[in-house]
């Protein structure tokens, strides 16, 4: 078998107002990589996917961040995919991960958040 988390990739770059969360996010990422060395030994890969700018009611609300202008306009900024990631795209991520043939790769925490956090383009000088 395989064990895939869910975790966040907010702990990348946090945020003013999110230290408690972000403190839970990146205990769930130590002890990820904990129960993949834990577990190498039996051939249990422990790997994890680190969402943000995930469709979700939760977080990204449809009315606010897809049908609201500005809300567009801040995701297109922001990630560099230019929109947000989708339920189908993390499903697959997971039964990939779930469906691992080889137990040697292990530990990993695959950002999910379509590029963030970058910096914006560096400006062309002349």
């Amino acid at each position: 078998g395989s064990i895939v988390f869910i975790t966040s990739c907010r702990t990348a770059l946090p945020m003013a107002g999110g230290a408690i969360p972000d403190m839970a996010r990146a205990a769930a990422n130590a002890l990820l990589r904990s129960l993949a060395i834990e577990l190498a030994p039996a051939g249990i890969p422990v790997n994890a996917i680190a969402p943000n700018f995930y469709a979700s009611e939760a977080y990204f609300p449809h009315a606010r961040f897809v049908e609201n202008a500005a809300g567009r306009d801040y995701i297109q900024r922001v990630v560099p995919a230019g929109r947000l990631g989708q339920p189908a795209e993390i499903g697959a991520l997971i039964s990939y991960l779930a469906a691992l043939r080889s137990p040697f790769p292990t530990g990993a925490i695959i950002p999910f958040a379509g590029g963030w956090p970058a910096a914006p383009p560096r400006p062309v000088l002349d």
